[in-house]
């Protein structure tokens, strides 16, 4: 993954945000970065991860937002996704939920539509629990 196509700092100067794992496919600048985040500094509460989804948008008025959908349903955490384009070439999706009061971020990117989908289905084979 081009960690320079992520809006994540490599480090949060508050400590509010950690990253967990990354991964690129082979030499391809795509891939999947994986965050927590503290949601407690946020003025609305922010419980689902779809909460988190509406935050992004606002926080990035510029982007390209498409196919908002809910995911995969665990008995205590539901994720969220939302794609979104940065640029014609770059396709991006963020796969959230939140866990004890901290939002566990999936930022996929890739090169195409059907590249992005593929990539974002993995995380079904997560076991969580």
């Amino acid at each position: 993954m081009d960690v320079r196509s992520t809006s994540f700092p490599r480090n949060d100067p508050k400590g509010r945000a950690f990253w967990l794992f990354m991964a690129r496919v082979g030499n391809l600048p795509s891939g999947v970065l994986v965050y927590a985040e503290d949601t407690s500094h946020y003025k609305s509460q922010v419980q689902t991860g779809l909460d988190y989804l509406v935050k992004i948008k606002r926080q990035w008025p510029q982007r390209r937002y498409y196919n908002v959908q809910m995911v995969v349903p665990y008995p205590d955490l539901t994720l969220y996704r939302m794609d979104y384009l940065d640029s014609a070439t770059e396709y991006n999706s963020a796969v959230v939920g939140v866990l004890q009061g901290y939002a566990i971020v999936f930022k996929f990117n890739a090169d195409s539509q059907e590249h992005l989908d593929t990539l974002v289905e993995s995380i079904k084979s997560i076991r969580h629990g």
